[in-house]
């Protein structure tokens, strides 16, 4: 099958690209991947646990020309980053519409700390961690001047001026009277009661938010809808070099989905128009990518644009019923050598289900037996004696006659017979070769994709290769969608006293006052980057 018929298939359909390791799903999702950028016709955003694909897609990008439309961020680099995360109030202009849609991206941002710290359960089934985890997200969400949620952390230390400047700028009253009981428990040193409270989201928080991979991505300085707009293609590297947990992986990349899942609504609800966009996540899997928001993704988010690729080597996503309800919001779903006989069956009744002949012979049985033909004359001689003399007599008579036939009885295949056909020929495909099964297209037998060659092979061009991807990732971070770590000095919130004349018209004779952190110059910060101050806990350059 031609790219071009691929290109034009993944704007309408998510994927669930499933085979065991070795078996060229990452190779052949590549060829798919080229052949979507290539028609410019839609955004693409790519997370890669592992970086294998990310810089295969990234060298192919490059020698295409097309790094123009590169974006390239490397958890494991902490110089220059997509910092693209924020969370917004709902916009919807009826009440009850707006309140619901806070209200889910709330839960989402619960799930996904939830998820990015590795616990069992439900945290929404555990009162006290989910009244907390509302309450303290509600402060961040509800300011009368959005602030970055990185800050999070700085909403239960309640004795730090930042505490005091998020409840006094949250427009929610209820949220601002409960922070303030809390803050006066503290004054109280009723840690017991405090405890109680807020300790379970306090130290959720503080495992997510104490990943600086994760936090410093949640100021929301990079706009992402511009980027979607414009058709540029995100990469999101998480290959490990000893400094990103995980964890961390999770949670950018369950951030990233969230912020994706907030641009698409708000600009359908927006324009009416799709907004095409490709986001592929590799190993999904391995890293617990796909969790409840993602699920709702690929279930609803089909008519802003949306396509979910989904590829992996097994069906470990989380509880059973996640896996039934990813297939089921999957359309199109790839199957490579799957390597596992329960694998294998799944993806066997994928394609029997829609390839079923009820009328397909699987074997013809045959019995002979005799019919009736015809009635025949027999003339029948015979001798009689009278006497010494004997006579000859002819009798004429009619006697059935007879003939074979050979009875045929098909047997028919069973449903179960043309799922082990399908089974057998999946277990028995080699590397490259894939089955595919699509609304309005399904493989009669397996295909071979044609896997793209390297641009630079290292037996030609050592080193070239390196050299190139490792320019194209330095120009990249330079532009201006990046921006660079700094530490938040708490200089920044200072307690100033006012002077005897200003206060000539205010009884007020002490203030705390707020420094707002200083905006990014996107333009400057591209050039050469300046020293600001922000994001607490980071390590300087």
């Amino acid at each position: 099958m031609s790219p071009a018929f691929f290109a034009d298939a993944v704007s309408r359909f998510s994927r669930l690209i499933i085979g065991s390791s070795g078996s060229g799903k990452s190779l052949g999702s590549l060829s798919d991947m080229t052949a979507v950028a290539e028609a410019r016709d839609s955004a693409m955003i790519v997370m890669d646990p592992h970086g294998l694909l990310a810089e295969n897609f990234a060298l192919q990008l490059v020698s295409r020309g097309m790094q123009n439309r590169l974006l390239y961020d490397r958890l494991s680099s902490f110089d220059r980053i997509l910092a693209g995360f924020k969370l917004t109030q709902s916009v919807e202009e009826h009440f009850l519409k707006r309140e619901s849609e806070n209200t889910k991206r709330i839960m989402s941002l619960i799930d996904l700390m939830w998820r990015a710290s590795r616990r069992e359960g439900d945290p929404h089934s555990m009162p006290t961690m989910s009244e907390g985890a509302d309450i303290v997200i509600r402060l961040m969400l509800f300011q009368r001047e959005p602030m970055p949620l990185s800050l999070l952390p700085y909403a239960m230390r309640f004795s730090h001026p930042i505490c005091q400047r998020l409840i006094e700028g949250c427009t929610d009253e209820e949220v601002r009277e409960r922070m303030s009981d809390l803050r006066r428990l503290k004054a109280k040193n009723a840690d017991k009661q405090l405890e109680d409270a807020i300790g379970p989201i306090k130290r959720l928080v503080r495992q997510t938010f104490g990943l600086p991979a994760f936090r410093e991505r949640c100021d929301g300085s990079f706009d992402l809808e511009q980027a979607l707009v414009n058709r540029q293609i995100i990469i999101v590297d998480g290959s490990d070099d000893g400094t990103v947990s995980k964890q961390s992986v999770t949670a950018v990349y369950g951030a990233l989905n969230l912020q994706i899942d907030q641009v698409l609504r708000r600009r359908f609800t927006r324009t009416g128009k799709p907004t095409p966009v490709v986001v592929v996540w590799e190993e999904a899997g391995a890293t617990d990518i796909i969790g409840p928001n993602e699920v709702d993704m690929l279930r609803e988010l089909r008519k802003t644009g949306f396509a979910g690729w989904i590829i992996n080597q097994d069906s470990n996503f989380g509880p059973p019923e996640q896996w039934e309800t990813i297939k089921s919001c999957t359309p199109e779903k790839v199957w490579y050598n799957p390597g596992d006989d329960e694998l294998g069956t799944d993806a066997g009744k994928s394609l029997a289900f829609r390839k079923l002949d009820p009328l397909k012979v699987k074997h013809v049985h045959e019995t002979e037996r005799m019919v009736f033909d015809k009635w025949e004359n027999v003339t029948r001689t015979g001798k009689s004696k009278s006497g010494s003399k004997e006579t000859e007599t002819e009798t004429n008579t009619e006697r059935a006659k007879y003939k074979p036939v050979i009875d045929r009885r098909p047997e028919f295949f069973s449903l179960d017979d043309q799922i082990k056909l399908e089974v057998q020929k999946l277990m028995g495909m080699g590397k490259g070769y894939r089955m595919i099964v699509r609304p309005d297209y399904v493989s009669q037998s397996p295909e071979y994709v044609q896997m793209l060659p390297e641009p630079w092979p290292a037996r030609l061009y050592p080193g070239l290769a390196e050299k190139k991807l490792e320019r194209a990732i330095r120009e990249s971070q330079q532009r201006a969608e990046f921006k660079t770590p700094v530490e938040l000095d708490e200089s920044l919130w200072q307690s100033t006293t006012t002077s005897s004349h200003e206060n000539a018209t205010s009884n007020e004779t002490n203030s705390s006052t707020f420094h707002p952190l200083p905006q990014n110059n996107r333009s400057k910060q591209a050039s050469t980057p300046q020293p600001r101050k922000r994001g607490k806990g980071t390590t300087r350059r």
